[in-house]
C-alpha cells in the first residue's frame, strides 16, 4: 500500500500524457529496500518521469513525507523555492520558520536539553545531530536582498549560539564540521537544485558522528570518490523545473564489513523504518544496539555511517508516534537524534521534546532500570 501511495500521484501524470517534459527511458520505479542506494535511485526515477509544474502541486505534501522526512507544509500557495546565486537554490521553509518559528529557541534548548539528559542519565549514550540547512552553510549564494532576509538571519545566528553555548548532552555541532570542510576541500557540500547535502556533505557528517563514538574508527582512505552523477533535485519539482544537475559521488568501501540482516519495523511509506545487522572484528564496528530518530538528511548519510554499527535501528521522524519511540529508545543501548535545522523547531513544539513525551520517556526508563 505505501508503495501505491508513492507511485499513484507521479504515474498518472505519466499515463495520461499530461506531463509537460518527459524524459522517460525505461527506468523502473525502484522498488522500497533496505539498500543505501534507494534513495538516489528514487531521485534518478523521479528525474526522469516529474512532469514538472503540474505535478509539482500534487507532489508538494509526498516530498515532504516521504523524500524530506517532514510534516507537509499547510497549503502551497506560496513559494516554496528562493532562487539563489550562481543556480543554487534555497527551500523557503528555512525563511519561513525562522521569521515565524513554532517554539523560542531559549525554550527549544531547554526541551533538547532535558530528552538527552534523561537519555544519558539512564546510562544510554546519546547524540544529538542538527543538519544545517543549506542556507546556513552556502550563505554566499543568497540573493542579495529576499523576503525574510532580516528576520532570518537573526535567528540563524541566534539559534546556533544557543545550541553551542547551552552544553546540551550529546550534541555534536555538524555546523563547525561543514563550515571546516568548505575551507579546506572547496567543495559546496550542498546539491544546487536540492535541498539536501551530496555525497560530500554526508560523509562530513558521518565522520563527525563515527568520530565521536569512537575516535580511531573511521579511516578516509576508505572513501572513494567516483566522479559525478546526475542527479533530479527535489528544488526542481517544487518549483517546475527540468534541469538535470550533476553532483560529486562518493562510496564507502569497509572491508570486512557485512550486512548479515534486515529486519522491516514496518511498511510505512517506502519502508525505510529497520533494524540491520552487521558483522566484523571487534575492532571495525561499534558494539551494542544502536537507534537513529532520524530524517531524510540522516537517510542521505546512510552509505556513509551504517557500516560502521554492528547492530542498528533506524527510524524516520516523520512516523512518530510516543510509545514506540519510548520503547525503542528503552531497547537501546545508544540513540542518535538526527533532525534538519527548519523541522526541528516544530518537533521539538509538538513530538518528542513536548513536555508529555518526556514525561513518557523518564516513566518507560525507569521501569527498565
Amino acid at each position: 500500500m505505501g508503495l501505491l501511495l508513492i507511485g499513484g500521484p507521479i504515474t498518472v501524470g505519466v499515463v495520461t500524457g499530461a506531463s509537460e517534459i518527459e524524459t522517460n527511458s525505461g527506468r523502473a520505479l525502484p522498488r522500497p529496500a533496505a539498500s543505501f542506494s534507494y534513495p538516489q535511485e528514487l531521485s534518478a526515477w523521479l528525474g526522469e518521469h516529474a512532469t514538472m509544474k503540474s505535478l509539482a502541486i500534487r507532489l508538494d505534501g509526498w516530498i515532504d513525507r516521504s523524500v524530506f522526512s517532514e510534516v507537509p507544509v499547510a497549503g502551497s500557495a506560496s513559494p516554496r523555492v528562493t532562487n539563489g546565486l550562481n543556480g543554487v537554490m534555497y527551500i523557503a521553509d528555512a525563511f519561513n520558520e525562522a521569521c515565524s518559528p513554532h517554539i523560542a529557541t531559549e525554550e527549544l534548548v531547554s526541551r533538547l536539553s532535558a530528552l538527552t539528559s534523561l537519555i544519558e542519565q539512564s546510562g544510554r549514550e546519546v547524540r544529538l545531530l542538527i543538519s544545517p540547512d543549506k542556507s546556513t552553510i552556502l550563505p554566499e549564494f543568497l540573493p542579495s536582498a529576499f523576503a525574510l532576509q532580516e528576520c532570518f538571519s537573526a535567528y540563524n545566528t541566534d539559534f546556533w549560539e544557543q545550541l553551542r553555548n547551552a552544553g546540551i548532552p550529546g550534541f555534536l555541532d555538524l555546523r563547525t564540521a561543514l563550515e571546516d570542510a568548505r575551507l579546506t576541500r572547496r567543495e559546496l557540500l550542498f546539491k544546487r537544485r536540492d535541498t539536501h547535502w551530496d555525497d560530500a556533505g554526508a560523509a562530513v557528517a558521518s565522520r563527525a558522528l563515527i568520530s565521536s563514538l569512537s575516535p580511531k574508527i573511521w579511516n578516509d582512505d576508505e572513501l572513494i570518490f567516483n566522479g559525478t552523477t546526475e542527479y533530479f533535485g527535489d528544488l526542481n519539482v517544487l518549483s517546475g523545473e527540468s534541469l538535470i544537475d550533476v553532483a560529486p559521488s562518493y562510496s564507502l568501501v569497509r572491508d570486512g564489513i557485512t550486512q548479515e540482516n534486515v529486519l522491516l519495523i514496518d511498511d510505512l511509506e517506502h519502508a525505510r523504518n529497520r533494524r540491520m545487522i552487521f558483522s566484523g572484528s571487534q575492532s571495525q564496528l561499534i558494539a551494542g544496539r544502536t537507534l537513529v530518530l532520524g530524517d531524510s538528511f540522516s537517510e542521505a548519510a546512510e552509505g556513509f555511517f551504517l557500516q560502521f554499527f554492528s547492530d542498528i535501528t533506524l527510524m524516520r521522524l516523520v512516523d512518530y508516534s510516543p510509545d514506540r519511540y519510548v520503547d525503542l529508545i528503552a531497547e537501546s543501548d545508544r540513540v542518535i537524534i538526527w533532525s534538519v535545522e527548519r523541522t526541528t523547531p516544530y518537533r521539538v513544539a509538538f513530538d518528542w521534546g513536548t513536555p508529555e513525551f518526556l514525561d513518557l520517556l523518564d516513566e518507560r526508563l525507569k521501569v527498565g532500570e
